[in-house]
């Protein structure tokens, strides 16, 4: 099935009205953006992807399925503090009253996106299920993962040095590492947990330039 038709079919099941296919071409126009060379369509195929491999552990998949196409909507590297997910938020939402989406699923779309910014623990499956699946990829086969921070790397190089951005990504490995679970769900920590585990601290290992790393010394 084709994104376009994905679409299609989402929003024709949740009543979108004829403005859905507008919406679509704005959104694939977003992820197409030249600075993305991670957070673009094929990011949102992926996490699509992993949603279906979990649907039976969702309550309201289409609405998390929702949330998965607008959660990177707005992508600029040099945004910080959740601001990228805020306006991506606000995006959606004025994207979905466009759409004639009623109001309730209009604000759950919005809280999923706002869970991606990874500052708070999700209490809801759904929401568990949302983050887990936007940190699936470090998780990643290592050459799919190598190529997922090689990617990272060619968003932030226009805009940082190579130190800066060493600095930043360490402070994000670090703060993944030093959670007692990376993943929210029952269903992706057991499944994956270790992975990304190994995955991160073989990242820092070869950012911060150390033959061997002490998982103490970051938890």
């Amino acid at each position: 099935m084709s994104d376009y038709d994905r679409w299609t079919w989402l929003c024709v099941g949740l009543g979108a009205n004829n403005s859905a296919p507008i919406v679509y071409n704005e959104l694939v126009d977003a992820y197409k953006s030249p600075v993305r060379a991670y957070h673009n369509i094929g990011h949102v195929a992926d996490c699509l992807d992993k949603l279906r491999e979990c649907e039976d552990y969702v309550e309201f998949p289409d609405v998390v399925e929702l949330a998965i196409w607008f959660h990177d909507a707005i992508y600029e590297p040099t945004n910080t503090s959740g601001l990228n997910e805020e306006c991506s938020a606000e995006f959606a939402c004025t994207s979905l009253d466009e759409m004639g989406i009623p109001s309730p699923i209009r604000n759950y779309v919005e809280a999923l996106i706002l869970l991606t910014k990874h500052t708070e623990t999700p209490v809801t499956d759904d929401g568990k299920i949302m983050v887990d699946i936007d940190l699936s990829i470090l998780a990643a086969p290592k050459d799919v993962f190598d190529r997922y921070e090689e990617a990272i790397w060619k968003e932030y190089e226009p805009y940082y040095s190579v130190e800066k951005f060493r600095s930043g990504r360490l402070a994000f490995i670090d703060k993944m590492l030093g959670k007692h679970r990376i993943f929210s769900s029952d269903l992706f920590r057991d499944k994956y947990e270790e992975r990304a585990r190994a995955n991160l601290l073989c990242s820092w290992n070869g950012l911060s330039g150390n033959d061997e790393l002490n998982p103490e010394n970051i938890s």
